[in-house]
């Protein structure tokens, strides 16, 4: 549970406050710091466990999609 303890939701939303000024997108965010977003289920499953990293993440509700 360290994941959602240093990477939830609050940690997106400050680095998105410290980012305000750039036009990084709330799903680039994502990306970068998890390794990949929800918004292209297609290409998630062509990668070896991101379905499964993907939900992991949804049930500690750091993604909400």
């Amino acid at each position: 549970m360290n994941l959602k303890k240093y990477f939830g939701r609050s940690y997106l939303n400050n680095l998105s406050t410290i980012l305000k000024d750039t036009d990084i997108t709330a799903k680039e965010m994502q990306r970068v710091v998890f390794g990949h977003s929800t918004d292209n289920l297609e290409a998630i499953l062509k990668r070896p466990l991101s379905k499964f990293r993907s939900d992991i993440l949804k049930k500690l509700g750091i993604f909400t999609k």
